[in-house]
Formats: structure tokens, C-alpha cells, sequence
């Protein structure tokens, strides 16, 4: 488009001045698009192809340029950017192996972590082993507590059906013998009469009436000593009794001891007396007189009389019997009821001592769980002291091995060890070189630098290590020097210290001989003492 912009105003050569003023018109704008050209960049974004270049020879043409002190220049800032990559690289290494130190550590704590959480899960499964087995002593207490409470109830029920029989079976004696105590008594009985003769009358009236039946004699008997015992209060013999109510066939025999005894039972006792005496003397009475007979009708009616009163007496003493039989029962029942309190009371000093044995075992329960509690925290705290000191321990001792093995490593290093590394050396400024070329032609450029440089650097090198070298060998005469400085000062003062010992053998013996001298100087003294004494 240019070419042709500049041959158009050539094809008017031959025109008219027209064409000429046209010719300077285009002169003018080929200068200005010329102009416009130039300003545009070389490359535009977004550009389908761009133009190919060669950095290497971009490289070449820069370093052309470039004279002896420009080209130190790069060197020395290509060496510091090297250095400082070396350095950013032994930097990372250093921040691995702190890393590698810090997920060690932590691999020695989550072991320790484990351990600890091994323990307390063993610790965990002894407490609950424990606490099934108070479990289980607190169901047996409970069971023996449950079993005491049944039987007191039960105990109870018992007491409570003997209590309700009693009252049932004392309300129904108290009916059946409600109307036997509203029934009057006789008005013909004598008050001035003592009760033994009358209890005397009733059983010489019941011996007439059974005939000589040994059973009912005995049975009057016995419901006369109860009837006499319960009236007089005082438990009279049977002596007395018999005192009381004298023999019939003595009475026949000796009228005047009849008198006597009539005189002395009363007059009521002695007409039954004399009424029984009549009825055995029956025949002979029959065969007097009229008037006899006719006092005969009288004292029969008189002894029918007093038959029935007699039989009324003895209705009561049999109703005094059996009241005093009922007593008795009641005494019976009351000795079962005082049992029955007795066994409720054992019952509950029985379950007192339960209760107390529970509060006890409570007691102790609680006092081994305080215990075990406390023994936990105890073996908790152990058991982190423990970890702290052995994890204290081990840090040291890993200290302690890499000062030990970086101390000898400083004093086995060698010639052909400081050669080894500065063989890594150079293999790290290779692979560095390497990653410099990679990015762009000033890395490479430098790296050729750097090769034109190397025997200059090796030499460089070699004297800096042959310098390390002769240092290194200086610290050791030195170290040795030293050494045997102190091995000599070592043999001097163990000398010495043989020396002021053989001394101090010697001085204690003398001391020793001092002291035999001086208590054989003190026992003369003594003897001299006594010797002028």
C-alpha cells in the first residue's frame, strides 16, 4: 500500500501543474503514514503469528555489546542471584528438617497419647468391674432389706389377726356372760357367815347329792379351792377347807365336837350340819313320835330350802370356775400376745441391724469410691508426669546424640570429605544453573559466563579449602596442644593429691604416736601421783 501510495503521483510525470500540487500533497502524506507506521509496535496482542526471534542471538548481540566491566557486573549479580537461590534452598531444607523434627515429636506424643489412652481405658474397664460388683453387694443388701420389711409385715398381719381373734373371742365371752352378771343373788344368805363355811356347805351338799363319786369329789373340790382362792385372795390350803366342813362319822361319834364345830362354822353351816346328820339317822327317827315327825316335816322343808339355795351357790361357783378358767385363757392369750411382741421387737432389732448393716456398706461405698476417685487422679497426674519427663528425656537424649554426632563429624572431617562436599557443592550450583537456564537467554548467557568462569571459581575453591584445610589442622594441633596441656596438668595434680595423701598418712601417724605418748606421759603422771600419795 506504501509502494503504491508512492508510485501514484510518479505515473503524472508528464501532467499539469495540477498534477503537481497534487505530487507535494502526496509527498506530504507518504511522510506522515511513514510517520504512523513507525510508531506502531513490532508485535500486537492477540496476533495469530508472531514474529520468531532467536533469544540466543539476542543474548550474543547484548553481551557484544557489553565491555569488561559490564560483563563483571552481570557475573557478579548472576553469582548473587545463584547465592541467593542457595541460600532460599538451604533455608527450605533447614524449615524440612525443623518439619520433620516437629511431625516426629508429634508422632512421640500421639504414642504417648495412646499409651495414656490404652491406660485409662484399662483403668475405666477395673472401675466398672467395681462398680458391678457394688452394684451387685447393694441388690443383695437391698433383697435382705426387702425380705426383713416382708416379714415384719407379715409379723404384723399375724399380730394384728391375733388382736382382732382376741377382741372377737373376748366380745363373744362378754355376751355369753352378760346375763349371767344381771342375774340377782339370794337374799336369804347369812352376811355375818364367812365364806370358807358356806364353800364347806356347797361341798358337803354336792358329796350327799353324787354319793361317794370319787370324780365329783374331786371336781367340788377343785372348783371350791379356785372359788376360795378367788374370793379370799390369799390361796387357802386345803386344810382349812377340810378344817372348815368336819367329817360326818366324827360328828355321829361325838356329839359335843359336833356342838363344837357348829359353834365355831356358824349357825347357818351347823344347820346343814344337823340336817345331814338327821338324814343318816333316818330309821331310827321315823319310829319316835308324832311330834318328831311333824319336826322332821319342818326340817325337810327347811333343808329343801336350803338344798335349793345350795344348788344356786353352787351354779355360781361353777360360774366362777369358769370365769377363772377364761382368765386362764385370757393369761394364755396374753402370754401368746407378750410372744408375739417379742418376736415383732426381734423382728425389729433384726431390721434395725439390717438397716444400720446398709448404712455401713453405704458408708463404706461411698469411702472406696472418695478412695478410688482420688487414687485415679492420682495415677492420671503420674501418668502425665511420667510422659512430660520421658518426653523431656528423649528430647535431650536426641539433643544430646546430634551434638555428639555433628561434634564428631567436625573432628573426623577430612580432606577427601571436604572434596565430597565440594562435589555437592558444585552438583547444587549445576542443578541451579539448570533451573536458571530455563528461564530465559540472560540465565543461559550467564551460565555460559559461569563456564568460561569455572576454572577461575574451582581455583577460587581449592585455595578457600585449602585455606579451611590448614585452618582446620591448626584447630587440631591446637585441640591437641590442648590436650595434652591437660593431661599433663591432669598427671600434676593427681601427684600432688598422691603427694599430700602419702603427707596426711604421715601426719596422722605422727598424731597417732603424739597421742601414745601423750597417754603414756598421762598414765606415769598417775602412777607418780599415787606412788607419792
Amino acid at each position: 500500500m506504501v509502494a503504491g501510495l508512492s508510485t501514484s503521483p510518479n505515473t503524472s510525470n508528464n501532467g499539469t501543474g495540477l498534477d503537481t500540487g497534487h505530487r507535494k500533497r502526496g509527498i506530504c502524506g507518504d511522510a506522515v503514514l511513514k510517520d504512523y507506521l513507525n510508531t506502531l509496535p513490532a508485535d500486537f496482542e492477540g496476533d495469530a503469528c508472531p514474529p520468531l526471534t532467536d533469544d540466543n542471538e539476542r543474548m550474543e548481540h547484548e553481551l557484544a555489546k557489553l565491555d569488561r566491566s559490564g560483563l563483571t557486573q552481570r557475573v557478579a549479580s548472576v553469582t548473587r542471584r545463584c547465592n541467593e537461590a542457595l541460600m532460599e534452598l538451604l533455608e527450605q531444607e533447614q524449615q524440612m528438617g525443623n518439619r520433620l523434627s516437629e511431625v516426629r515429636y508429634l508422632e512421640s506424643r500421639l504414642s504417648d497419647r495412646e499409651d495414656e489412652v490404652e491406660m485409662l481405658r484399662l483403668q475405666l474397664q477395673a472401675s466398672d468391674d467395681h462398680i458391678e460388683g457394688l452394684l451387685r453387694e447393694k441388690a443383695d443388701v437391698l433383697r435382705m432389706l426387702t425380705e426383713s420389711k416382708n416379714e415384719l409385715a407379715h409379723v404384723s398381719a399375724k399380730a394384728a389377726s391375733l388382736q382382732r381373734d382376741l377382741n372377737a373371742k373376748t366380745k363373744h365371752e362378754n355376751n355369753l356372760l352378760s346375763p349371767l352378771w344381771s342375774t340377782p343373788r339370794a337374799a336369804s344368805v347369812d352376811v355375818a357367815s364367812p365364806l370358807p363355811a358356806l364353800m364347806a356347805q356347797s361341798l358337803s351338799e354336792q358329796r350327799v347329792h353324787c354319793g361317794g363319786n370319787g370324780s365329783g369329789n374331786g371336781e367340788s373340790l377343785q372348783n371350791g379351792f379356785a372359788l376360795n382362792r378367788a374370793l379370799r385372795g390369799e390361796g387357802a390350803s386345803v386344810s382349812e377347807v377340810a378344817g372348815a366342813v368336819p367329817p360326818v362319822a366324827s360328828d355321829l361319834q361325838r356329839p359335843a365336837s359336833r356342838q363344837a364345830s357348829s359353834h365355831v362354822v356358824g349357825p347357818s353351816s351347823a344347820g346343814v350340819v344337823q340336817g345331814i346328820e338327821a338324814a343318816q339317822n333316818e330309821g331310827v327317827c321315823l319310829h319316835s313320835s308324832n311330834s318328831e315327825n311333824v319336826d322332821w316335816r319342818k326340817r325337810c322343808l327347811e333343808y329343801q330350802k336350803r338344798n335349793e339355795f345350795l344348788e344356786k351357790e353352787l351354779t355360781k361357783t361353777q360360774f366362777s370356775s369358769s370365769s377363772a378358767s377364761k382368765e386362764l385363757t385370757l393369761d394364755s392369750l396374753n402370754g401368746e400376745m407378750s410372744h408375739a411382741h417379742v418376736f415383732v421387737q426381734e423382728l425389729h432389732s433384726r431390721l434395725r441391724r439390717t438397716m444400720e448393716k446398709l448404712g455401713r456398706v453405704e458408708r463404706e461405698l461411698d469411702a472406696e469410691r472418695e478412695q478410688n476417685r482420688k487414687q485415679g487422679k492420682l495415677e492420671t497426674q503420674l501418668l502425665k508426669d511420667v510422659a512430660l519427663f520421658a518426653r523431656k528425656l528423649r528430647n535431650h537424649e536426641n539433643a544430646e546424640s546430634e551434638m555428639r554426632a555433628q561434634r564428631r563429624l567436625d573432628m573426623n572431617l577430612t580432606r577427601e570429605e571436604l572434596l565430597d562436599e565440594l562435589g555437592r557443592c558444585r552438583s547444587t550450583i549445576n542443578e541451579l544453573r539448570a533451573r536458571i537456564s530455563a528461564f530465559g537467554a540472560d540465565e543461559f548467557a550467564q551460565q555460559r559466563q559461569q563456564v568460561r568462569n569455572e576454572a577461575s571459581i574451582t581455583e577460587e575453591l581449592a585455595s578457600a579449602l585449602e585455606e579451611a584445610l590448614t585452618a582446620n589442622e591448626v584447630l587440631r594441633a591446637e585441640k591437641e596442644v590442648a590436650l595434652l596441656e591437660k593431661k599433663a596438668q591432669e598427671e600434676t595434680y593427681e601427684a600432688e593429691l598422691r603427694s599430700r595423701v602419702a603427707e596426711m598418712e604421715r601426719l596422722t601417724a605422727a598424731l597417732h604416736e603424739l597421742q601414745e605418748h601423750v597417754n603414756v606421759l598421762g598414765r606415769r603422771r598417775s602412777l607418780d601421783g599415787g606412788s607419792q600419795r
